[in-house]
This record gives C-alpha cells, structure tokens and sequence, in this order.
C-alpha cells in the first residue's frame, strides 16, 4: 500500500548554492591574482599622493584659550542683591554666552586684531595679499582688501561656547605657531579693551544725564527761593538766621 510507501525527498539546492559559492570564491582569487599589479600599483599610487601631500601642504598651528562669562557685578558698589542677581544671571546664561561669543566673531573685533598685529604682513597669515593688493596702506584700507583680510582671518577663527559651562573656548590656526598664540591673546586683548572702552563711554552719559539733573534741580531751588523771598516781601515776615546744635546756619 502507498502508506507503507517510504518518500524520500532530496534537497539539490543546497549543495548547489555551495558549489556556486565556492565556485565565486575561487574566480574572484583567480581575478585578484591576475590583477595583482594592477591593485599594488594602484595603492603604492595612493600612498605615494597621501606622502607627497604631506610633503607639500604647510603645517598648520592652532593655538586655544577659554574665557570665563563674569556673572558678579563688576563693581562692588551694586545696589542689586546679591541672591536675585545670581538667579538671573544663572538663568540668563546661554543667552551671554552665545552674545560674548557673538562679540569676539565680529569684524570690528577682528579689524583691531589685525591691524594691531599688521597681519597683514604676517607670512603665516598673509598669503597671496602682496600680490592681490599691492597699493595696500593700513591708514586708508580699501575695501575690497579689508573684506578680503577679514574674510581670511574668520575662517581660521573658531569661537564656541562650552556646554554646562560659563566658558567660551577661542581657537586660532594659522601656518605659524607664534602667530596663532598671539592672535588669541590679542583678540582677549582687544575685547578687554573694547569692554572698557563701553563701560567709559556708559559712564560718561550717565556723568551727562546727573548733570543735566543737577542743574535742572538747581533751578528748581533757585525759582523756590525767589518765589519764598517775594513771599516774605509782600507779607512783611522777616526771618532771622539761627544757628544749630552743630553749627551750621
């Protein structure tokens, strides 16, 4: 009967998936060796371009600094308290980070650096400007090579605020190592002395604006003595000078 029938089933796929494993394996060996001068040539070449370019291209310095966001009163003086203060100044945090970091990537800062250091004549940042911009004079730039020098010393400036911190890292590259340093402590420099140049030109308007208070005050009191003194003419009052327990009048 067909049920005592055994049913033998074979599976060909299998092997014949190896076999044709096997078989690529063996025609991809056969290639590689056939070609193996062509592989070596093509990454000695390789090597050999990575060497010459290292070879050729200038090395490159990147010198670093990090500037801390100053979150007390600069001055002593403060009338603010002390807690409300730091409060918002912790909560305000980010948004002074990224606007003093905003400060050291601005042109004006980057022109004084420049011309503080004559970058311009710099062989470690000048490049190609002699050639470009052979009438240069630094008192009457021209635009186009003031631009241009401006444009070059942003791309090699790195400014970034630090995460969960109150610092503010500032990165330089330039082709030479002295160079980059001194750029840095130049554009901390120039920054002091921009922040000191603000807070002058703060005090003196709030000099101008005390100023113009007094005397406004002080014609208030003149017009009150004349209208006291016609007061006491017209209604006979005479008044006396005394003098007090501490002398004055």
């Amino acid at each position: 009967p067909l049920a005592d029938t055994p049913i033998v089933q074979h599976d060909s796929g299998a092997g014949a998936r190896l076999s044709g494993s096997q078989v690529s394996m063996r025609e991809l060996g056969t290639i590689l060796i056939r070609r193996r001068r062509m592989i070596g040539a093509f990454w000695g070449g390789m090597l050999l371009l990575c060497l010459l370019y290292c070879l050729i291209v200038p090395n490159q310095y990147e010198a670093s600094a990090k500037v801390a966001l100053r979150t007390a009163p600069a001055s002593s003086l403060s009338l603010e308290a002390t807690e409300p203060y730091v409060a918002a100044s912790i909560l305000s945090a980010p948004v002074q980070q990224e606007t003093l970091a905003n400060v050291f990537r601005s042109d004006q800062l980057a022109w004084r650096v420049i011309s503080d250091l004559k970058l311009y004549q710099a062989p470690g940042f000048k490049g190609d400007f002699e050639r470009r911009f052979p009438g240069f004079r630094p008192e009457t730039p021209g635009t186009d090579a003031q631009a241009w020098l401006l444009e070059r010393f942003q791309r090699r400036l790195y400014v970034q605020t630090l995460p969960r911190t109150m610092l503010i890292q500032i990165r330089f590259r330039s082709g030479d190592a002295a160079l980059s340093a001194a750029v840095v402590n130049q554009l901390i420099k120039a920054y002091g002395q921009l922040d000191s140049e603000s807070m002058v030109q703060a005090t003196s308007q709030a000099s101008d604006w005390l100023q113009s208070q007094l005397t406004s005050l002080k014609a208030h009191v003149d017009r009150d003595e004349q209208r006291l003194a016609a007061f006491q003419s017209e209604h006979a009052i005479l008044s006396t000078p005394e003098t007090m327990a501490n002398g004055q009048q």
